[in-house]
Formats: structure tokens, sequence, C-alpha cells
């Protein structure tokens, strides 16, 4: 399910051709007229204007976003889509033979906060596996942010949710990111091997020229860390392809004479063209494991992400300069090995309390979150960084404690015999033990939790080095688990 600005349903894209008939738990419906709606395409609904009480018109997307993103998504094979005959090939989503539901929340002018819960309360009820939302603001505490309350109504009801981390790039750090809820895969943006050499606004001039070798590079736009709402959660999550992507639009942008008049396609770029990316490969893990969390699917996708380009070199931008961990999360999104992660870190819904009440939020701000009471006295408190996440962000420097430790846990969802060894990129200026050095399985979904101290060096934070990074590895002979790290050595702006 997508929530954006409505889809072109007659597009070839969203053709039913081999798709099977939606699940008995369906519950959505279709708002167009007649028979638009098929295997493929099985919901559409508008909430534009849900917020003032005036909902008119019907989900056909008059903007474009949605039908992009959608078909990046999920769309069916098209063969000959091309942009001023550029990118010529057969156009396909991630998911091809995943049914699709659009949920109409934004107009060409934007989106209004309570017609996105609608569209969320909705969605989260219909029975989807999986929401998208190519869409954010600006960074806010969870219980002021519609998108995080919405997004824990979905990951309760097992609902994978992912959202565009933004496009404010390198910007001021903590004032940049999008969606930073540790219950939403936050995606950056990445390049493909294929350069279109041209600016966007001077599409018929595109030269395609396919293998590019320092491909993936970050996209200068993609909103980098760290997390303003919870600097001890380390984001972005993950990149994916963002950058001069080919997909579904509901017109013609070339006039070209197709032999299917509706197979118009656009090439444009985003954190919103990245986040269906990866939506589409939950759905396909999804499909894959379907008893997985949707913490257990995000894990998945993060441990196994690549941080190398193709030509074995560390991810760099668009500039040619080294990135790091606030740019690339975990890295790379790697579909294939995602779906064989060895082992995943998994969060409950209630494992979210006690991390809710380290951020010092109030009885009412964590049921505004959780719809429920918790009572921090009773689920108890821990710091930012003891969530079960598959990352690190910590403090550090002359204001901190100088020794802190935090554990993390393990299940095994590869061999059922199967050993793990320890591989550690120490960050600058910090030391770090991990206990035990050897994770030894026995049988599938058994966890092991280990310990991870981090002693900050003397003088640590104060060369003006903003920031370490580093990385946790678990390897065996046939899985890689790894884990970025982030140590903060200042603090956020007020």
């Amino acid at each position: 399910g997508l929530l954006d600005t409505g889809i072109g349903p007659d597009h070839p894209s969203f053709s039913d051709e081999g798709v099977s008939p939606p699940p008995a738990k369906w519950k959505g419906k279709c708002d167009f007229n007649g028979t638009v709606c098929n295997n493929k395409l099985i919901g559409a609904q508008n909430f534009v204007g849900a917020e003032e009480g005036n909902i008119t018109g019907n989900p056909f997307d008059l903007v474009g976003h949605g039908t992009h993103t959608s078909s990046t998504a999920a769309g069916n094979f098209v063969e000959g889509a091309s942009v001023f005959g550029e990118a010529n090939g057969t156009a396909v989503g991630m998911a091809p033979y995943a049914h699709l539901a659009m949920y109409k929340v934004c107009y060409d002018d934007g989106c209004s906060e309570g017609d996105i819960l609608a569209g969320l309360d909705a969605a989260v009820e219909d029975g989807l596996d999986v929401l998208s939302l190519s869409l954010g603001g600006p960074s806010l505490p969870f219980y002021d942010d519609v998108i995080a309350i919405g997004a824990f109504a979905a990951i309760k009801k097992g609902v994978f949710f992912s959202c565009a981390a933004g496009n404010s790039g390198a910007g001021n750090r903590y004032k940049s990111l999008s969606n930073e809820a540790p219950w939403i895969l936050t995606v950056g943006a990445s390049t493909t091997d294929r350069i279109l050499k041209s600016e966007h606004e001077k599409l018929n001039t595109y030269g395609s020229i396919i293998g590019d070798a320092l491909a993936p590079k970050v996209a200068h736009f993609s909103s980098r860390g760290p997390s303003r709402s919870s600097p001890g959660i380390l984001k972005p999550d993950i990149i994916g392809p963002g950058v001069d992507i080919l997909a579904a639009w509901p017109e013609s942008v070339d006039n070209a004479t197709l032999p299917n008049p509706k197979a118009t396609f656009n090439i444009i770029s985003g954190t919103s063209m990245a986040t269906p990316h990866l939506s589409g490969i939950a759905a396909l893990i999804k499909k894959s494991h379907p008893d997985w969390s949707p913490a257990a699917i995000k894990s998945a996708i993060m441990t196994t992400a690549d941080v190398l380009n193709l030509a074995g070199k560390p991810i760099i931008d668009e500039g040619l300069f080294p990135v790091d961990v606030f740019a690339i999360g975990a890295g790379q999104v790697n579909p294939a090995k995602a779906n064989d992660p060895g082992l995943i870190f998994d969060i409950k819904p209630e494992d979210y309390f006690p991390y809710l009440c380290g951020l010092n939020y109030n009885e009412t701000a964590i049921k505004i979150i959780t719809q429920q009471t918790v009572k921090c006295s009773e689920v108890g408190v821990i710091p930012e960084a003891q969530l079960n996440y598959p990352s690190f962000s910590i403090k550090a420097g002359p204001n901190q404690t100088q020794s802190q430790y935090y554990t993390r846990t393990v299940k095994n969802v590869g061999p059922a015999t199967s050993t793990y060894n320890l591989d550690l990129f120490v960050p600058h200026q910090m030391g770090m033990s991990v206990n035990p050095q050897v994770l030894t399985f026995t049988k599938v979904n058994q966890n092991i939790t280990y310990r991870v101290d981090f002693i900050a060096q003397d003088g640590a934070g104060k060369d003006g080095v903003p920031y370490g990074q580093g990385y946790l590895r678990w390897f065996s002979d046939k899985h890689n688990v790894t884990t970025p790290i982030a140590v903060i050595f200042d603090t956020p702006e007020d």
C-alpha cells in the first residue's frame, strides 16, 4: 500500500497479468468507477480533504508522483519503456506480482496531516503487509509526528513501514532528516550504474551511459543524519536507487508515438523514488518469510547491505567525496542477501515502550504514539542505544560517561547448526569489547545475547572531530551480519 498523490489506474504497469486474486484478509475498496481495479490494483481510495471533512474527487493521480512510486514498488512488466528514447528496456517494479493499494492523501500543493492520518488509519485496517510513504516533514518529537504515530499502529498489526529520509541533502546536521522513528525503515537515495547525461529539466538531451563503476553513489539531495528526535538511533537506515529512476507516469512527457499510448513513463529523482524500491523488496521478503515481523524484515535488509561500490571501494557521494554512516546508514540494499540474512535482530511493539520512556516522554505522549496506557514505572526505562536495533548510535566525549555498554539479541534464521565469529572496526577515539566473541547456534530460531562495551579514550571529542564510525560484524561460513556504529562527540543544537 502507498500513501501518495493517487494513481493512473489504466497504465499497463498496473495490469494484473499473472497476478493472483486478492487474499482473503484484504478489506480495502476501490473508489474508481467501473472495473478499473483488478487483481494488481486491488484498492484505491481518496482522502484529500479528510482534514476538513470534505473529501471530493477520486484517487486518480493528477501529479504523477504516486503513479511513479507505485510502479517502482510493484509495477508489472512493460516492454519498450523509455523517455525521449533513452533508458529503453522493460520496466518492472521490485515485486511485480504483488497486489497494490493506493491511498491518495496528497495533491500538487502538498499533503495535510489530517489527510495523511485518515489514509493511514484506513490502510492499517485494510490488511496490508507493507506500507510505503514517499513523503515526510521536519524532525518532530514522535508524539507530534503523524507518520510516526500511524507507523506505530501499523507495526502493531505486523505491517512493515518504509518512508523517505528526505531531500534536504547534507545541510545542517540534525535538521535534515525526516521519518526518524525506529519502527520505520528510513530510506536514503543512491545512484545506479546508468548515467543520464543531462539535468532533469533537459530531458530531451539525455544520453545514457551504462556501467558506472563508482555506483552506487549517495545522491547529493539525500538527507543525512544524525537523528534530531532520537540521536541514539542511527538514521537513515539504508540507501536504495533514487536517481534518474524511470517509472510509470499518468501522461506522456515526450509526446512519443507508442504502440500502447498508455505506456507513458518519466524519469525523476528523490528519496521518494528510493523508498518504493525498499518497500517492494520488503514485500518479497515477507512473501518468503511470512512469519517475520516488520523489525525482522528491517534487520534482514540492514545487516546484509553493501558498503562497497561496484569497483569494490567504499561508497562515495556524487561529488566523489567519502560518505559516512549518517549518509548511508547500513549501506546499499542487497535484495538477494536480505532474503537470507543468517541472523536477525527482532523487536516486538512492546519493546519500544521502555525506549520511549528513555526519551523522557510522559504517559500522555506515549499513549498518543502507542494508543495504549504505558507506565514507565512498570515497563522500565532504557537508553536509546539499548533498543535491539541492527545498528549503534552512541554519545561520547567530555560530558559523557567514559564507559557504557549495551546488549543485543540475535535470532538464528539460517542453518540450525552454525557458528559466527567476530570482526570489529572500532570507531575513532574509542575502545570496544564484545562478549562472547563467538556465537554458536544449535537450532533454528535460537536466540543469543551478547554485550558490547564502549570505552571513550582520554581526550575523546576534544580534537574537533564530531563523530567516529565503525562496524561490528558476525560472520559464518555462509553469512555476514553487519551492524554499523556511530559515535557522536557533539550534541544537537537547540
